[in-house]
């Protein structure tokens, strides 16, 4: 009889799972280390969590009194590993010069419908710096516009489920505050990579602001208000959804 010479079998098809994109939660930041100094804590305690947070800056800072564009963007990345960010991206837009139009808008809806958050965190639009003011409400144009199929030239929508603003120099009693004082020896490493921030001692004596020590010193306030040793405060912009009664227990609280 004669033998048949089988075809070799063919190895097993094997699905390989598509890089993982978009993110758990969008930190939008007028300035390359706001939000370092202002919600640090909080996106370091999320990236612990295994949560994937993603920092979007809107300007590259150049326009300030200390650093440079160049100098400011090895800091902001080197800030950003330190935190546990996933990723981070610069929109180019300018500083001292963001403005409330539609092509500010639009290029702030596009970066939500690019990584595809949960929550997004923006900074709250009232403040004394006029780019922090108009960057809260380019986020919040975003957040509404981002779900619009008609307006996102050809990319895909995006529904992102909440929106917190966090206070910079302005305050506003918090709808919610985080407790960071686990993380909070992280956040200051992130803060002291963006050194060409830290004023010299000339530009203290000259009355220049130590934003540094500010921000502990606010960062210790907002934690006294849940009597932990640091905190960072968010204010909701709309009615927070409880979907298990637990919730109201807050667990884990003092």
């Amino acid at each position: 009889m004669k033998s048949r010479t089988l075809p070799p079998r063919a190895a097993p098809r094997t699905t390989v799972p598509p890089p993982r994109t978009g993110c758990d939660v969008l930190a939008i930041g007028p300035h390359p280390d706001d939000v370092e100094l202002v919600i640090g804590g909080t996106c370091a305690a999320l990236a612990k969590a295994g949560r994937r947070v993603v920092a979007v800056e809107l300007t590259r800072g150049e326009s300030g009194t200390l650093g440079d564009a160049r100098t400011r963007e090895r800091e902001s990345q080197r800030a950003g590993r330190i935190l546990g960010l996933a990723a981070r991206e610069n929109l180019g837009l300018p500083d001292a010069g963001l403005e409330f139009t539609l092509p500010y808008r639009r290029a702030v809806a596009a970066a939500v419908r690019r990584w595809r958050p949960e929550v997004i965190l923006a900074p709250l639009p009232e403040d004394a710096h006029p780019d922090h003011v108009v960057a809260g409400r380019l986020a919040e144009s975003a957040f509404f516009e981002a779900r619009l199929r008609k307006i996102a030239d050809g990319e895909e929508p995006w529904y992102t489920r909440l929106l917190f603003f966090y206070p910079c120099r302005t305050y506003r009693h918090p709808t919610l505050v985080v407790d960071v004082s686990d993380v909070y020896a992280v956040k200051l490493r992130a803060m002291n990579a963006h050194r060409s921030q830290a004023p010299s001692r000339s530009f203290r004596a000259a009355g220049y602001n130590d934003v540094f020590s500010s921000v502990q010193v606010r960062d210790r306030f907002f934690g006294g208000l849940i009597g932990r040793p640091y905190g960072e405060g968010l204010v909701a912009t709309g009615p927070l959804p409880v979907t298990a009664t637990d919730q109201l227990f807050f667990k884990g609280c003092p």
